[in-house]
C-alpha cells in the first residue's frame, strides 16, 4: 500500500549538526469547506449555547462559594472581600491579596486560611512564606476543552 506525503523534509544544518526535519502541508483542507448560511447559523447558535452553559457554570460555582462563606462560622466582609478579588484573579499570593482589597497581610493571610478551611482554594506552594493560592474549581471550568492530548 502507498501512502502519499502528507508534508515534505526540510534538512538544516543548525550548530554543526544536520537535522532532518517534516513539515506536514497546512492544516485547512484544501478545497476551504464551504459552510452554507443555515450551518454557519447554527455553528454561530451553538458557540453561543456553550458561552451561555459556561456562564451558568462560573454563577453557580460563585454561588456555591458564596454560600460556603455565609454558611461558615467564620463568616465576615473580609472573607467575601478577598472571594470577590479571587474571580478575578484565581491564582493569588497572600501579598497580591492583600494589594488588591486593601487589607493588612494577617488580615488576608487569616481570610485566605478561612477559605483554604472552606475548600474554596487550595496551597500550591508548600512553602510558608510567598505561599500561592488557587481557585482551583474556577479555572478547571476556564481551561475545560483546552486539553491537549
Amino acid at each position: 500500500m502507498r501512502r502519499g506525503l502528507t508534508g515534505r523534509y526540510e534538512v538544516t544544518r543548525v550548530a554543526g549538526e544536520t537535522v532532518r526535519a517534516f513539515i506536514p502541508h497546512p492544516l485547512p483542507p484544501e478545497p476551504p469547506l464551504e459552510w452554507s448560511a443555515e450551518r454557519q447559523q447554527l455553528l454561530e447558535r451553538a458557540t453561543v449555547a456553550l458561552g451561555r452553559l459556561d456562564s451558568v457554570s462560573l454563577l453557580k460555582l460563585f454561588e456555591q462559594g458564596e454560600r460556603r462563606i455565609q454558611q461558615s462560622r467564620r463568616r465576615t466582609p473580609t472573607l467575601s472581600q478577598v472571594f470577590h478579588v479571587l474571580r478575578k484573579r484565581p491564582l493569588v499570593s497572600v501579598n497580591e491579596m492583600r494589594q488588591q482589597t486593601g487589607l493588612s497581610f494577617p488580615a488576608a493571610a487569616r481570610a485566605i486560611q478561612a477559605l483554604e478551611k472552606l475548600g474554596i482554594v487550595h496551597k500550591i506552594t508548600g512553602r510558608h512564606r510567598n505561599r500561592v493560592f488557587i481557585y482551583r474549581d474556577y479555572l478547571d471550568i476556564l481551561n475545560e476543552g483546552t486539553e491537549i492530548s
